[in-house]
């Protein structure tokens, strides 16, 4: 083998490392293997062999994708980025079908992703095509690959086209252009998000930052979230996830502090319930003698929540509690709601 070679191969081994593969994180150790049963002599010609490093130029029919070499634990590898940006595209399409034989379901997207994504880099409509032709797929995760490409060198034609998509598969392409343009205003990612019908889905990633960028102080995210002029249910998920962080690091009276803040009584029940699962969900005994000293509205916005979780764990001990209820309307609803799981749940030792 000559030197010039062998250098091309050390380089090519050299590759494994942290990579990002068309945006996708590919956590990988060798992915690409030649058949072990050749190499190449000084003469150019095939045979038995000296080497099992992957050379670029080999045929895709000696390529051979080998998942016992995959790894979860660390980044990718740029030898699977080198190696597709040496592909025509029926090579990559012989190498997709390769990929169809790894048995993880994970592992595999990963590699047709970054099949997928440098086809879209030539050629997104043929690269949507090959999709079309290959049903058993992931469909939708690969159109968001794929549209998410093409949205890097014409933003315009990516969302023109993924507009003619059905709703599943429109979706799934305004995650990709979300995320692969990040460089977009907001308003001009409201404006592609309404162009595929789904302009909220852009609300509740913002929604998702303000929550996540204020995770030591919460409650300043939640007055965040209300100060804008998003209706309250809109914006439920988050505001709910605010709720258990609260109710976890303070206590149930954080709800009483909640509910003076939110005028929607709809959107504040969803909120009460939710943040008391949990804990009712551990020790519903508890749960009822916190949720006891909060105020009346929000009290009897929590409780039903508890009677149901109660009702299930220890049903007895949850009719007993809920004899010292002053509101006989409220009580008489908690307890017919403990009756009805009790008897879904056990129907015989009810009576």
């Amino acid at each position: 083998m000559g030197s010039s070679m062998r250098s091309k191969l050390a380089r090519t081994i050299g590759l494994v490392g942290l990579g990002a593969v068309g945006g996708v994180v590919v956590s990988i150790g060798v992915l690409v293997l030649l058949n072990h049963q050749h190499s190449l002599d000084s003469g150019g010609q095939i045979s038995n062999g000296d080497f099992n490093a992957p050379d670029i130029q080999t045929p895709t029919s000696q390529i051979e994708l080998d998942e016992s070499h995959f790894s979860i634990d660390f980044a990718g590898t740029l030898a699977l980025q080198q190696l597709l940006s040496e592909l025509d595209q029926d090579r990559l399409a012989k190498l997709l079908s390769q990929a169809r034989e790894i048995r993880s379901p994970n592992k595999r997207l990963d590699i047709e992703s970054a099949i997928f994504q440098k086809m879209a880099a030539e050629d997104s409509k043929k690269a949507l095509a090959h999709l079309a032709e290959n049903p058993g797929l992931r469909h939708d995760e690969l159109v968001a690959t794929v549209i998410g490409e093409w949205a890097i060198s014409n933003l315009k034609d990516a969302v023109t086209h993924a507009a003619t998509l059905g709703e599943s598969p429109s979706f799934a392409a305004l995650r990709g252009i979300l995320r692969t343009r990040d460089d977009l205003s907001h308003n001009l990612q409201r404006q592609v998000a309404k162009e595929l019908g789904n302009e909220q889905y852009v609300d509740d990633l913002k929604d998702e930052l303000i929550v996540s960028s204020y995770s030591d102080s919460p409650k300043e995210a939640w007055d965040i979230l209300l100060s804008d002029k998003r209706d309250d249910l809109a914006q439920l998920p988050s505001l709910i996830r605010i709720a258990k962080q609260l109710v976890r690091d303070h206590g149930m009276e954080s709800l009483d502090e909640l509910s003076d803040s939110l005028d929607d009584n709809a959107a504040l029940e969803l909120i009460a319930r939710s943040a008391v699962l949990e804990i009712a969900q551990d020790s519903p005994q508890l749960a009822y003698q916190q949720t006891m000293k909060l105020s009346r509205n929000t009290r009897e916005m929590a409780l039903p929540t508890i009677a149901e979780v109660w009702g299930r764990i220890d049903p007895i001990a949850a009719l007993d509690s809920l004899t010292s209820l002053q509101s006989i309307s409220l009580r008489t609803k908690l307890q017919e709601s403990v009756l009805s799981f009790w008897a879904g749940d056990d129907p015989e030792s009810v009576f």
